[in-house]
């Protein structure tokens, strides 16, 4: 047993190979999906800040809720601004991005105070 040599620790070999490049790359932050979306101010203009505060509920509590309740809410909510402001969802986009979007541009209006 004496006549071994001794071990080197796994953490003492420097690390080569893509596990190392990978870790050492600067993290560019992915885009949120609304930020690209930009509605009809048209149809903005026709919401109020009570619209904000039922947006600002839902995302508030979308992440405890099961995935068929958000959908069927995201749903009902997206379809009464809709109503109201006569927007569209754009095709190739989720109403959840719809609702952001929406959300992002009342918030820039100002109309929340």
């Amino acid at each position: 047993m004496r006549d071994r040599e001794p071990e080197t620790p796994l953490w003492a070999i420097p690390a080569r190979g893509s596990l190392r490049h990978s870790c050492s790359k600067a993290n560019t932050p992915i885009p949120e999906p609304h930020t690209a979306l930009t509605l009809p101010a048209t149809g903005i203009a026709k919401l109020t800040s009570s619209d904000l505060e039922v947006l600002e509920g839902f995302f508030s509590r979308r992440l405890d809720m099961t995935m068929a309740t958000r959908q069927a809410l995201a749903g009902r909510i997206g379809a009464a601004i809709q109503a109201k402001s006569g927007l569209e969802v754009p095709e190739g986009s989720s109403v959840e991005t719809f609702l952001e979007a929406t959300a992002r541009q009342l918030r820039d209006q100002g109309r929340m105070q």
